[in-house]
């Protein structure tokens, strides 16, 4: 149960609203400018693997490939590869390794 409660974008935004707010307000310019970067990198490779590479990679899903899986989430229908966490967290640890 812990997996589904750490994959629920509900469950977090709350803490990252929170460090968000703490660092645009709280924070110098080295914060604000990581903040940017942050938001800017995230939203253009999350575009980028949704509306560019997904289509190219067609990949289905292992839970939709795969017969006698029984799933504790939601069925989705979309594409596996890439994923759109892996794809943001690269994003983010671009911005922290600079």
């Amino acid at each position: 149960m812990l997996d589904i409660f750490m994959t629920d974008l509900k469950n977090w935004l709350i803490p990252i609203g929170l460090i968000v707010l703490f660092m645009a307000i709280r924070g110098g310019i080295r914060e604000r400018t990581v903040l940017i970067l942050l938001i800017f990198n995230i939203a253009l490779s999350d575009q980028f693997s949704s509306q560019a590479l997904k289509p190219i990679f067609k990949r289905v899903r292992p839970c939709n490939a795969l017969e006698d899986v029984h799933l504790i989430v939601k069925r989705s229908k979309g594409k596996s590869f890439p994923s759109y966490h892996a794809t943001n967290m690269a994003a983010m640890a671009m911005v922290f390794a600079w």
